[in-house]
C-alpha cells in the first residue's frame, strides 16, 4: 500500500505541471465566443459565414466572407482575443451576389424587424436572452446597433447572430454590456 500511495504522489508531481499548463489559458468555448462577437460586429455581414473552432489554443477559422480584406479583418481579429496562441485561416472569399443589393428595405422597416426577432427570442423561456435587456439603438444605411445587457457572453453573441440573420442587415455593431465569462474561469487541476 505504501508503494501504490508513493507512485501516486510520484504520478502527480509528474503530470501537475501539464494539468497546469493545459489549464492556463481560457476556456476554448470562451474563444469561441469572443471570436465570434468580434468577427460578426467588425467584419462586414452580406457574404459572411464564418465559423470558428479552437482548440488547444489554436483557433481555426472557415467559411466564406465577402472580401480578401474582411478575410484579413477576421484573422486580425482573432488573433488579437487573449489566449489565443495560433490561428488557421481557411476563410473563402465568396463575392456577394448583386441581385441582394436590390433587397435593401428601409431603416425604420429594418429596425422593427430586427427588435421583434430580438423580442421573440427573447419571449422563449429559458431561451439565450430570456435574462437579457437588448434592444435597437439605431439603423443606418442597414448597419445595425445593438445597446442594453445581457446576462452572458452567450446572450450577447445570440443577439448579434439574430440581428445579423434579418434580411436586409448589412452589419451589426453592439454596445452591450456583457460579463466576461473568463472571469469566472478558474482551472481544475489533477485531484480536484
Amino acid at each position: 500500500m505504501r508503494r501504490f500511495g508513493s507512485m501516486a504522489v510520484g504520478l502527480f508531481v509528474a503530470l501537475a505541471p501539464l494539468a497546469a499548463a493545459a489549464g492556463d489559458g481560457p476556456p476554448d468555448a470562451w474563444l469561441i465566443t469572443k471570436a465570434k462577437i468580434a468577427i460578426l460586429t467588425s467584419v462586414g455581414t452580406r457574404g459572411t459565414a464564418v465559423q470558428v473552432s479552437t482548440m488547444n489554443q489554436t483557433m481555426t477559422l472557415f467559411g466564406t466572407v465577402a472580401s480578401l480584406e474582411d478575410k484579413s479583418k477576421a484573422e486580425k481579429l482573432a488573433r488579437a482575443i487573449e489566449g489565443v496562441m495560433e490561428v488557421r485561416n481557411f476563410l473563402q472569399v465568396i463575392a456577394s451576389p448583386a441581385a441582394e443589393d436590390a433587397d435593401a428595405a428601409s431603416d425604420s422597416t429594418l429596425q422593427s424587424a430586427v427588435g421583434v426577432a430580438l423580442m421573440t427570442m427573447g419571449l422563449k423561456k429559458d431561451g439565450p436572452l430570456s435574462r437579457s435587456s437588448i434592444s435597437v439603438r439605431s439603423v443606418d444605411e442597414g448597419a445595425v446597433l445593438l445597446a442594453g445587457t445581457a446576462d452572458s457572453l452567450t446572450a450577447h453573441l445570440r443577439a448579434i447572430e439574430t440581428a445579423k440573420g434579418v434580411r436586409g442587415v448589412r452589419a451589426v455593431r453592439s454596445e452591450i454590456q456583457s460579463p466576461d465569462a473568463k472571469a469566472v474561469f478558474r482551472p481544475r487541476y489533477l485531484g480536484q
